[in-house]
This record gives structure tokens, sequence and C-alpha cells, in this order.
């Protein structure tokens, strides 16, 4: 859309914001070495298991149990993600079909968005990490970003304990090789947490409230609204507000006036309404700005997040001007 000088914002992107060394596989056995189907880590609920002896084994005979089949190799790395994103997030992912090799190269046919390693978009909590090492490769779930290490959840890779840690640069957003194995980067459900509106037409599960018309290309989401209150609302979300303090926007805004608003949801307190509503200034100038609100600073912000609502001025255009 093109704008006049009454009310038009465009977002480019609206985002949540949050506030591993090993060298080879484990393949000795011991007594003490857990068998398979044993319980060897947790995250968000979603009980991680041992592969046993199968652990990394592909063929050959193991503790008498033979690895070749199928069935007795059930617990590898993507039956951990699967299972995941199935219960934890609650997607399908029945389809999911593949090698974890393909999970960053063809994220889009699985309905995910990939990152890549050394990127722009950085690694968060319950992105799924995609090795690779010019085979089978690998996937695990990111449980925590820390300043140097990136905590993850993962079967197949240890059979006595699903959760380790690999090393990372926060400034370059780098993820060091793990043994033979590189980064190819990371992949998540688009609108989880972060939203580019880079696939024309698609608001992302974003929906629109008192304006004339809207679009999606080139990366924007634009907007005509109408003269009194627009806003535009998320799709239901479930970020933990512990784990996100702000949200933040890239946006430009040619609206009379700039006085901005974000309201939001949580399990506790489902509706929208002015108990849960933080203003900020927008700068309505017409050039695109980054607007970062802490949401932290509201005493309810806790809990489960499960919606935000924008409001990126009190008032879209003036009676007699022709929006467009």
């Amino acid at each position: 859309m093109n704008g006049t000088k009454n009310g038009i914002f465009g977002i480019v992107a609206i985002c949540l914001v949050t506030g591993l060394i090993v060298s080879s596989l484990v393949l000795s056995v011991s007594a003490e070495d857990a068998y398979y189907g044993k319980e060897i880590g947790e995250w968000r609920g979603i009980i991680a298991k041992s592969n046993g002896p199968c652990t990394a084994k592909f063929s050959g005979i193991y503790e008498e149990v033979d690895c070749g089949d199928s069935e007795n190799r059930k617990y590898q790395c993507v039956e951990y993600v699967k299972r995941f994103y199935k219960d934890a997030i609650g997607i399908d992912t029945s389809t999911w079909s593949g090698h974890a090799n393909q999970y960053y190269e063809k994220a889009s046919e699985r309905g995910l968005k990939s990152y890549p390693n050394e990127g722009s978009i950085k690694p968060q909590v319950d992105d799924i990490l995609c090795f690779d090492d010019g085979y089978y490769g690998h996937v695990a779930i990111i449980t925590k970003v820390n300043d140097n290490t990136i905590e993850i959840i993962e079967q197949n890779w240890d059979r006595n304990d699903a959760t380790k840690s690999i090393s990372w640069n926060k400034d370059t957003n780098t993820v060091s090789m793990r043994g033979t194995y590189w980064i190819q980067g990371w992949v998540r459900l688009p609108g989880k947490d972060s939203w580019d509106f880079d696939i024309p037409t698609n608001t992302e599960g974003w929906e629109t409230h008192n304006v004339e018309e809207y679009s999606v290309n080139n990366g924007r989401y634009f907007i005509n609204p109408k003269r009194d209150d627009p806003w535009i609302q998320s799709p239901t979300l479930s970020p933990k507000a512990s784990e996100y303090n702000a949200i933040e926007i890239n946006m430009a805004s040619n609206c009379p006036d700039g006085d901005g608003a974000i309201y939001f949801t949580t399990t506790d307190s489902p509706n929208y309404n002015e108990d849960k509503r933080i203003r900020f200034k927008v700068d309505n100038s017409g050039d695109w700005r980054c607007h970062t609100i802490y949401m932290a600073q509201h005493n309810l912000w806790q809990g489960t997040i499960t919606g935000i609502r924008i409001d990126p001025a009190e008032q879209g255009g003036f009676e007699g001007e022709i929006d467009t």
C-alpha cells in the first residue's frame, strides 16, 4: 500500500525478547549404563529416554539387542523432537519424516522456519538445534540460552544423560562445532515468539481491528487504519513471562498521534482490558524505528502469556481524509 499523510503504519517485525562442548559419543558400556527406554531427562514435562545399547548405532548386535531393527533403536533424536513439538507445543508432527539432517534445510515442509548459525537471529528456548556430519545429522531442543553456552535436551547422543550444553558466542550468533558435527542453525515454529512477515499475504496469525485494509509484502505488514482505535492482535501464544521480559517492534507510522500501547492476556487473566496495558511513545514521523517495550515492569506480566494486542496509535486518521 502507498500511504498519504493520514494514518498509515507498517510493521517489519515483532518479537518477544529473552532476557556444548562434547568431543565424542559415549559408546563404552558399564554396569551402570542406562537400559533401553530408561528416563534420562525432561523438559516441559516431555521425558527423554535412553536408546540403550543402540545409542548412535545403526547395525550389529549389542547387549543381545539387534540395533539393525528400527524398533530396537526407537529413541533416536528425531523421536524426541517430534514428541516434544506434538505434546509440549501442540502441533501435528505425524508427517515429519526423514533424517535429522533434513530438519534445517526442509524446515518449511514441517511448517517451521530456519535461521542460520552465524546469522542475525539468535537461538531461543524450544528451538530445534540442527547438526550435520555429512551422514544422518542430529537434532536437539534448546532449553536455555546463557551468555556463553546453550543448554539442550536430546536423545541418542549419550545413553545415560539427555541434558547437555554447547558453547556459543552471543556476539556473533555462532554455536560451536561438537566433535565432527557442525551446526547448521536452528528452526522454530513461526509466530511462536517472533514474526517477520516475510511471506507475501501471510499475516502469521495476526488479526486487524478497526482498519480499512491491510497487506503483507516485502517483509512488511501494512495497515491502513480507520479513524479511531486501530489495533492488531496476535495469535494464541504460550511463552512464559519469566523467560521473556520485553516486546520489540520495528515499525513506521504516520498516524496523527504517537500514543501507542501494548495489551496482553495470561492464562490467569484471559481478557484484554485496561489493567494489563503498557503505554509507549511511537515515532510517527513515518520513518522506520525499533520500539522496545519492557513488559516485565507490569506486575501482571507473569505466568503464561496467551496473547498480545498492539495499538500503534489512538487515532488512525482525521474526518474527510482519503485513506489508501
